[in-house]
């Protein structure tokens, strides 16, 4: 599990002939401007809430962005800029693009990841992975909380 918060952060379009106009944050109350992609299909409120929320804090209207049915075509909706996602650091990372940017996303509440698996299958591979991933997890709290002298 990754029990530290994330902050939330939105893919844009990055314009390669200058990527330097993209701000180095945004605030919630900017998605205001931007349409929010959001998954088509059944999902729970809180995690389209989540995702794809309809207001911002200060209850400015988010405009709904297209739905997809798959990541994959939620990256590239983005990238064509059709509207931006918002996702927590590590999924941006993990999925990164040359044609999108991350921008993280100021003032939204903090993501958890966590590690997800079936009780009853459960068995070493698995338990094993669990242990890597929460001693991970811990070295980067751990280091976090390190201050850096130079």
């Amino acid at each position: 599990m990754l029990p530290r918060p994330l902050r939330g952060a939105a893919l844009r379009p990055h314009r390669r002939a200058a990527p330097c106009l993209f701000p180095a944050s945004i605030s919630a109350e900017d998605l205001a401007a931007t349409p929010l992609i959001s998954a088509a299909g059944p999902a729970p409120a809180y995690w389209r809430a989540a995702h794809a929320p309809a207001a911002t804090p200060q209850g400015r209207p988010i405009p709904a962005g297209p739905a997809v049915s798959t990541f994959q075509e939620a990256l590239t909706l983005a990238a064509a800029g059709r509207g931006g996602m918002l996702l927590c650091r590590p999924t941006a990372d993990y999925h990164g693009r040359r044609d999108l940017a991350f921008v993280p996303v100021t003032g939204l509440p903090g993501s958890i990841l966590g590690l997800v698996h079936h009780t009853a299958r459960e068995n070493a591979r698995v338990r094993a992975f669990r242990t890597v991933v929460t001693e991970i997890a811990g070295y980067r709290r751990q280091r976090r909380g390190r201050k850096r002298v130079r």
